[in-house]
C-alpha cells in the first residue's frame, strides 16, 4: 500500500508540472539581424575615359595662346566607405592628349601632349548614384614652338609642368560592377621656362570635360 501511494503521488505531481508547463507562453522566436548591405561603390576600380580640353597658354611678353583638342586615357582608384552614404576615394589617371593652338601674329605654337593627375574625392551616394568633388596634383607634358623673330628658324622645346586640379562629377552604377561617369576639371599646370625657344614664364591652364566607365572589383 505504501508503494502504491508513493507511485500515485509521483504520477499526480508529474501531471501537475506538465499542466503548468503547458500553460506557459511559448518562447519568442530568435531575432536574426539582417545581413549588412555592402555599398556598391566600395573597393578598387579601373577604367577608361575620353574628353575635350580647351586651355590657355600664357608666356612673358606674349599674348595668350588658346589650345584645344581631345584626349583619351585610363584611370584606377580605390573607394573607402566612411558612412552609409559618404565615400572617400583616391585615383590616378594618365591621358594621351592632342590639345594644340597657334598665334599667327607672333608665330608661336603649343601642344599639350599628355596629362595626368593624382586626386582624392569625396562622394555622396544614393544607392546606384554618386555625386562628388575632387582635387589633387596635376601634370602635363607640353611642347612650345616659335619661329624666332619670324626668320624661318623654328625653335622647339618640351617640358613637364606640375600643378593642381579641382573638379566635380557624377557617376552611376549600371550593373553590379560597371559604373559610368561624367566630370569637369579645372587644371593649373604651373609655369616653366623654355630656354631653347627664348621664352620664359610659360603657364598652362585647362578646362576639361570627360566621360568614361569603370570596372569595380
Amino acid at each position: 500500500m505504501l508503494k502504491l501511494g508513493l507511485l500515485t503521488a509521483v504520477a499526480f505531481g508529474a501531471m501537475t508540472v506538465a499542466g503548468f508547463a503547458a500553460d506557459l507562453p511559448a518562447p519568442a522566436p530568435a531575432v536574426v539581424a539582417p545581413a549588412p548591405v555592402e555599398n556598391p561603390w566600395a573597393g578598387g576600380y579601373i577604367g577608361l575615359n575620353v574628353g575635350y580640353g580647351p586651355g590657355t597658354v600664357s608666356s612673358s611678353g606674349n599674348p595668350d595662346l588658346g589650345v584645344s583638342g581631345w584626349f583619351v586615357g585610363g584611370q584606377a582608384g580605390y573607394n573607402f566607405v566612411l558612412s552609409d552614404n559618404i565615400v572617400f576615394g583616391i585615383e590616378g589617371d594618365v591621358n594621351w592628349a592632342n590639345e594644340s593652338g597657334s598665334n599667327i601674329n607672333v608665330a608661336d605654337c603649343d601642344m599639350i601632349n599628355w596629362t595626368g593627375a593624382f586626386t582624392g574625392h569625396i562622394g555622396v551616394t544614393s544607392d546606384a548614384l554618386m555625386g562628388y568633388v575632387l582635387g589633387g596634383v596635376a601634370v602635363a607634358g607640353n611642347t612650345f614652338e616659335t619661329d624666332y623673330g619670324n626668320t624661318g628658324t623654328t625653335l622647339s622645346q618640351t617640358q613637364t609642368h606640375v600643378g593642381w586640379t579641382i573638379g566635380v562629377g557624377a557617376a552611376a552604377m549600371v550593373t553590379s560592377n560597371i559604373s559610368v561617369f561624367a566630370e569637369y576639371r579645372y587644371s593649373d599646370y604651373g609655369t616653366q621656362d623654355y630656354l631653347n625657344t627664348n621664352t620664359t614664364g610659360v603657364h598652362l591652364t585647362d578646362n576639361s570635360v570627360r566621360a568614361g566607365f569603370n570596372y569595380h572589383f
